[in-house]
Parts: structure tokens; sequence; C-alpha cells
């Protein structure tokens, strides 16, 4: 699994997270909704933008911290 995972619901705020971390394909990017974080190890950093509704965001943040506390 990747390092660093950065979920943000807008594909184009999510390569820009990635590009101003210096990040490449090291990292696992998506929604967070995606299915690509639901399988591997824990990554080292999440970074989790935030939108208007903050109801996908909540979900995502309470379902990875039982995966992975």
């Amino acid at each position: 699994m990747a390092p660093v995972w950065i979920v943000h619901r807008s594909a184009r705020t999510r390569a820009a997270l990635a590009r101003l971390a210096g990040l490449g394909a090291e990292a696992e990017v998506g929604a967070p909704g995606d299915a690509c974080f639901e399988r591997g190890d824990a990554p080292r950093v999440i970074v989790l933008g935030l939108a208007d509704d903050l109801e996908a965001e909540l979900e995502f943040a309470h379902r990875h911290a039982l995966r992975h506390p």
C-alpha cells in the first residue's frame, strides 16, 4: 500500500494536493468512498481534504480509524 493517501472528492483538488506534496505514483489518490482505500496496509500519512458537506469525510475517518488505529 502507498505510504500516503490523498483523499478528496474533487479529482482536480487531489491532483493539486499530490503536486504540492511532491508525490507521484507512491501516493494512493481517491475520493472518500473509493475502493482503493479498502485493501492493504495502513498508510503512514492520510491527507484528508474537506468539502462543504463533511458527511463523506467523517464516514471515511470513522471507517478507517477502526481498521488502522
